[in-house]
């Protein structure tokens, strides 16, 4: 099986939530319906990415939910998840901490972390433009 990847990446703060969940909405229930398997990469850098998160859940409980994982990728282990790893580990359906981020200093990491993210995906969701695809 080859999953269709969707890699959100974007802004840290939101002018306007509700064009970003109106983009957001142009596009994911469509995926979740038409394919066999989609997997979302989401951060927890900013605001788009918690709402691309949220959005992608929200989904998940009300259109479809065998068909797709919620990912958060993170470049090292945080003290948020240490001190809230029960709940993070019940909203994500996996969670993974790049090994290469371990003893790396995070502003150069995060830019590592974005590229890589880039080549496993064939949509990419820069923010609340529009989607860049590489079907």
């Amino acid at each position: 099986m080859h999953p269709f990847t969707v890699c959100f990446f974007g802004n840290r703060i939101i002018d306007n939530p509700m064009d970003a969940e109106k983009a957001l909405n142009g596009f994911i229930p469509k995926l979740l319906r038409e394919n066999t398997y989609v997997v979302f990469l989401v951060g927890r850098d900013g605001e788009f990415d918690q709402l691309a998160a949220s959005f992608v859940h929200r989904c998940k409980r009300t259109i479809r939910s065998d068909n797709s994982s919620l990912v958060w990728v993170m470049p090292y282990l945080t003290a948020e998840y240490r001190d809230n790893e029960a709940f993070f580990q019940q909203y994500f359906d996996e969670i993974e901490v790049c090994e290469e981020g371990i003893g790396k200093h995070f502003k150069l990491f995060i830019n590592f972390l974005s590229f890589a993210k880039i080549f496993l995906c064939r949509l990419l969701t820069p923010g609340c433009v529009n989607p860049i695809s590489f079907a």
